[in-house]
């Protein structure tokens, strides 16, 4: 017997995405599984659902805007009490037929799975990927592994750093075990910040290369993505460790803090730098207490989480030669001091 499925799209604003990731979802040939979009502030969305999508159901939100991170939680509290599992779908991306079944199939092979990526490639370029399973580093620097690169026909099922929240399927027991999206990130690394809890509570992150999505994906460079995405960085980064790695950590992070500022001089960005160290300061207390929660489920040591993850950064959007030539040896190198140090 299949296992049921709750699949959640969140959208805002416009439905031009949004019809035709639903219309692509029709095709899909998994045999159980139901679609929650939840939406802010689209005009007639409720009769375009109606209408066109009548076994679509819809949470439609309005006032504040709480941002994507809440709305995941909202669409959770609202899946059906039956779903084994909840998929998470942009809206901006269009699925294979076999896209949920091959998810499953790759989710089923242990309970220790919390999570598993579809393959993503391009939309409109579909030898092209967006991403084969996210990466993060061990300072909590995040990016799309193979983006922009020619797809491998070979691809393994495989262990990855965290999954895409572009097309990804989490385990229900396993988010109720460390609690769902954190509602502060608002946008941008809530997936990471998920995957990388769902690590330390013991459980594997994998890619599923069978999976196949494709997404409208554009790197953005703009302020506010610029000050979420670095906020929420050193959000996660202060959560994952215990106080004394932080002081071990020190000279790596103060060298890609220093890069940070760099590249937000020359971009324009100084002031969002400016912005999320204060936000950082001023939550301090906050964030002590998220850290002292994933206590009480992590399983996962320090150097056992720093050895799974990166040292070295290869996002293509930001490579140049002060990251290739100085910040990346500098980085992988001092992961494999602490690591040698570690297992003396």
């Amino acid at each position: 017997m299949s296992p049921k499925v709750s699949v959640i799209i969140i959208n805002a604003f416009n439905i031009d995405n949004l019809k035709e990731c639903l219309n692509s979802l029709k095709e899909s040939n998994y045999p159980d599984f139901e679609v929650i979009v939840v939406d802010f502030s689209t005009n007639n969305i409720r009769e375009f659902i109606n209408s066109n999508f009548p076994n679509v159901r819809l949470i439609r939100l309005s006032g504040k805007d709480i941002g994507p991170s809440a709305m995941h939680n909202v669409g959770i509290n609202n899946m059906h009490d039956e779903s084994k599992y909840v998929a998470f779908l942009d809206d901006d991306t269009i699925v294979d037929k076999n896209w949920l079944s091959e998810l499953i199939k790759c989710i089923e092979k242990s309970d220790k799975i919390g999570a598993v990526q579809s393959k993503i490639l391009m939309y409109g370029q579909k030898d092209i990927l967006n991403t084969n399973g996210n990466k993060s580093n061990y300072l909590a620097v995040g990016w799309p592994n193979g983006y922009k690169n020619k797809d491998s026909k070979d691809d393994r099922f495989r262990e990855i750093s965290f999954p895409s929240g572009a097309a990804m399927i989490l385990r229900k027991s396993a988010l109720d075990e460390i609690g769902m999206f954190d509602e502060d990130y608002f946008i941008y690394a809530d997936d990471m910040d998920v995957g990388l809890r769902m690590r330390l509570a013991g459980y594997k992150i994998m890619y599923c290369p069978t999976s196949i999505v494709y997404h409208k994906y554009k790197f953005l460079r703009n302020k506010k993505g610029f000050y979420y995405l670095n906020r929420n960085r050193i959000l996660t980064f202060l959560k994952l460790y215990q106080k004394w790695t932080y002081i071990i950590l020190l000279p790596a992070l103060a060298l890609y803090e220093i890069f940070v500022i760099s590249y937000a001089m020359l971009h324009g960005f100084l002031g969002e730098v400016v912005k999320a160290y204060l936000y950082i300061i001023r939550n301090r207390k906050s964030i002590e207490n998220k850290r002292n929660k994933i206590k009480t489920y992590k399983k996962v040591s320090d150097v056992e989480l720093i050895r799974s993850l990166e040292g070295a950064i290869y996002f293509s959007e930001i490579m140049n030669p002060i990251v290739e030539y100085i910040l990346n040896p500098f980085l992988e190198g001092y992961k494999n001091m602490i690591l040698s140090f570690r297992s003396e």
